[in-house]
């Protein structure tokens, strides 16, 4: 009897182990970055992996990260992210400024003065909600308070994101509207898990053979 038992408590515990298991890996993308060192190349291993966790499709979907010399290679096991979504968050360096139209080198913001960022949705589209540390908000306060009627100009890895008139003083927290959700969304899980420390320069994606 004593058997029998052991051989039945065995067969209950199978499917929790065969649930357990890993799922295979269904993609992997390289990730070659410009001219990285080590560190860098590890750090940004953790940057792509948490915005990348982000987009799982699945509970069970996972992705996982290798830095080397000066690349990383993303593993997704289980149900992977499009192959359009894997190219746009990890080819994303991350750089967000916002300055004085007519005055570029006065910066008044970086994404390095994020603390905090989500989208929500506004009567004509997504929303980007801001958080700002102390030292990038009072300097937007400064600015802002004396300088009614300028134009602030956002930019994001170099491109132009946004443009909009000061209409009155804000500091710690502010909105920006005129995105589509994608940018959106993009644009906040970028900036929650931090800039990659170099550019990258080719992405290189393959799936298992069948």
């Amino acid at each position: 009897m004593r058997q029998k038992s052991r051989f039945g408590a065995a067969l209950a515990l199978l499917p929790l182990l065969v649930a357990c298991s890993p799922p295979p890996v269904s993609m992997t993308a390289t990730v070659a970055l410009d001219d990285a060192s080590p560190d860098q190349a590890a750090a940004a291993a953790q940057i792509l992996q948490a915005r990348l966790a982000e987009l799982r499709p699945a509970m069970i979907s996972r992705v996982e990260a290798q830095p080397g010399p000066s690349s990383v290679v993303l593993s997704f096991r289980g149900e992977a992210p499009t192959e359009d979504a894997i190219r746009s968050y990890a080819g994303t360096q991350g750089i967000y400024r916002m300055y004085p139209m007519d005055s570029r080198a006065n910066l008044l913001l970086t994404d390095r003065d994020i603390e905090s960022v989500s989208v929500t949705a506004g009567d004509t589209g997504p929303v980007l909600n801001l958080q700002v540390r102390e030292p990038g908000a009072q300097r937007l306060l400064a600015f802002t308070s004396k300088n009614s009627g300028k134009v602030l100009e956002t930019t994001w890895d170099r491109d132009v994101l946004n443009r909009a008139t000061v209409q009155g003083a804000f500091s710690s927290r502010f909105q920006t509207t005129g995105m589509d959700r994608d940018t959106a969304m993009r644009v906040m899980i970028c900036l929650r898990h931090g800039r990659l420390p170099v550019r990258v320069r080719d992405i290189e994606i393959r799936r298992p053979a069948q």
